[in-house]
């Protein structure tokens, strides 16, 4: 996730971490004020990221939004062992 308008490491970050460990169904999240950037990992059957979003929407001034993950074919990950 993206996450845009956090205005400091500490207090920003430890209330998105509250928000989001909040929901029934988070097993980790992880937030980065440097990247603003955000990572969940998380049970589907009981959360997904339209919830997510809601919260952090509904609770904060961040905008917040998902970053599609990009998935590696065989011939990307064989590459990548190459590049420098």
């Amino acid at each position: 996730y993206k996450i845009e308008g956090m205005h400091c490491g500490y207090g920003c970050v430890n209330k998105v971490k509250s928000l989001v460990n909040s929901l029934d169904g988070i097993k980790l999240c992880e937030v980065s004020y440097e990247n603003s950037s955000m990572q969940i990992q998380y049970d589907d059957n009981k959360v997904n990221s339209d919830m997510i979003l809601k919260l952090l929407s509904d609770n904060t001034t961040y905008k917040t939004a998902l970053i599609a993950k990009e998935k590696k074919t065989f011939w990307s990950k064989f590459k990548g062992i190459f590049k420098s």
